[in-house]
């Protein structure tokens, strides 16, 4: 999960205080690794191991994960990189794990109705009610990393967060950040009974993705409540595993906004609603339910800081339900666009180093592999798209998100001292593992 640093780097909420009546802007995170689980230290293994994918772990995910390293060997563990094992995928072809009709599979409020006391209408329950209803709906997810650090040592870390189950067939919608590069993952029930579990699909923009694991036993899913009909001060229950120790926590609060729009440091723009319900570190994939016992949210983020309290987020149901179920009939989420360029940017600081590898000359945007179009090549500088300036990757990005499978776009280079225009269509972004 996300948490505040002393430095003002944060998990998700307002950076800087605003004056009464100022307009809003999108708040600015910085993703850091949560300090607020012991669990097990990373293991030197006997041998190094390879595989595929870098994953740096100083800045990594929202975090409401709940990881911690041992002393004296935690700092430079964070600081390195690692060479990841192939994560726990499931199998894309003649597997049960994917193309269910996720309408047949997952719960959903079939009378959903807007009213001034919120989504749980005029029949709502007590927490404690809420509690039994949806307790052994909630999860505790244990993942384990493996990779190999830049000095050839195997290294294992753990990490801790939470999951809902949205079908008896044992799907599991949990947050991505949660079981990221995952090597393997254990799920345990409410009931402690425990389970192997495969990713059956990952959405990194919405951070959600959906696991699933093959029951030996009875499950009881949530059902999706509507979040659209949120109201702000409608008393809602979060449940999760803090610390990672702690799985079955039952926390309440308020709905303290229903559309807190957030921008985390990579550019990413996330629209969560804000609660004062406690969370903290293992929370991420909970569940935030309603009075009524129906799932309204789940939760990836806080703002924790000293002096700063109940300033939680989680991600609106509706939304949530659309990704879960691309994800479990594709294992993809559907319909995005991808430019199929892969760059890097050469800027003042990492100059020198290209220019002795590539032989790299001005600072800029630059190709190295395009994938649907043959036209832009290897060390294409790259000068605007649709006529808007590049001295960025993160810029392509938001250019491409604006835009519609199959739309044009047309992109300015410079090759060999010449300036060259080409124009292409978008295609639909394909994870490699789905291909």
């Amino acid at each position: 999960m996300y948490e505040q640093n002393q430095q003002n780097s944060f998990d998700f909420s307002d950076k800087t205080s605003h004056n009464r009546g100022e307009a809003m802007e999108p708040q600015t995170a910085e993703y850091v690794f949560s300090e607020g689980c012991a669990r097990r230290a990373p293991e030197r293994a006997g041998h190094a191991r390879s595989g595929k994918g870098v994953l740096k772990l100083g800045l990594l995910c929202f975090l409401c994960v709940a990881l911690s390293f041992g002393a004296g060997f935690g700092g430079a563990f964070l600081a390195i990189s690692l060479r990841q094992e192939d994560p726990v995928y499931a199998p894309p072809e003649n597997s049960d794990l994917l193309h269910q009709n996720p309408d047949s599979i997952i719960s959903v409020d079939p009378n959903p109705d807007k009213s001034i006391y919120g989504s749980a209408g005029e029949d709502a329950f007590a927490v404690s009610g809420v509690a039994q209803m949806v307790q052994n709906c909630v999860v505790e997810i244990d993942v384990t990393i493996e990779g190999t650090s830049i000095m050839g040592a195997s290294i294992k870390a753990t990490a801790s967060g939470s999951g809902v189950i949205i079908s008896e067939l044992g799907y599991i919608v949990t947050c991505n950040h949660v079981v990221e590069d995952a090597t393997s993952i254990v799920v345990t029930l409410a009931s402690g009974s425990q389970y192997e579990a495969s990713i059956v699909g990952y959405d990194d923009r919405s951070d959600l993705a959906v696991i699933r694991i093959d029951p030996k036993e009875q499950l009881t899913a949530a059902e999706h409540g509507t979040s659209a009909s949120l109201v702000v001060g409608e008393k809602v229950v979060a449940i999760g595993n803090p610390l990672g120790t702690l799985g079955g926590t039952v926390t309440d609060g308020i709905i303290s906004a229903t559309a807190r729009e957030i921008l985390a440091t990579d550019g990413t723009a996330m629209t969560l609603l804000q609660t004062n319900a406690a969370i903290n570190s293992g929370n991420s994939g909970g569940g935030l339910f309603n009075l009524k016992g129906q799932l309204i949210g789940i939760v990836n983020a806080k703002y924790a800081a000293e002096g700063i309290e109940g300033l939680a987020f989680a991600i609106p149901s509706d939304h949530a339900l659309e990704i879960e179920k691309d994800l479990i009939q594709y294992g993809y989420v559907r319909g995005v666009p991808d430019a199929g360029l892969d760059t890097i940017d050469v800027t003042a600081e990492n100059w020198r180093y290209y220019y002795q590898k590539l032989g790299i000359e001005d600072l800029g945007v630059y190709i190295v592999n395009s994938i649907h179009t043959p036209e832009l090549q290897y060390k294409d500088h790259i000068v605007s798209i649709n006529g808007i300036r590049i001295n960025s990757s993160d810029q392509i990005e938001d250019i491409v998100s604006e835009c519609q499978v199959g739309d044009t776009i047309t992109v300015e280079v410079i090759r060999n001292g010449d300036t060259l225009t080409v124009s292409f269509a978008l295609q639909e972004y394909i994870p490699e593992n789905h291909k």
